[in-house]
């Protein structure tokens, strides 16, 4: 029971918004709409999403540069370059 205490909503007038709710009533297009390019993860749930607006917890993800997964030396027809 403590655990969900840390656990509130901080904006619980947009909780309608948030992606725990879109995802609790089945709404999967709009979740992978506002969270394509996730730059938000919530603090609660762990959930990323577009925009702060759409999370309970919001907390902004460090931008990524190259990550040296070798990803940047394959062209689209899976050959090396």
């Amino acid at each position: 029971m403590a655990e969900d205490s840390n656990k509130i909503c901080k904006d619980i007038e947009s909780h309608h918004v948030h992606l725990c709710t879109l995802t609790e009533e089945g709404r999967k297009e709009m979740v992978a709409c506002l969270s394509g390019r996730a730059e938000y993860k919530c603090g609660n749930c762990g959930a990323k999403a577009n925009f702060a607006t759409n999370l309970c917890d919001p907390v902004q993800l460090p931008e990524i540069d190259w990550m040296g997964d070798g990803a940047d030396n394959i062209n689209l027809e899976g050959h090396c370059r």
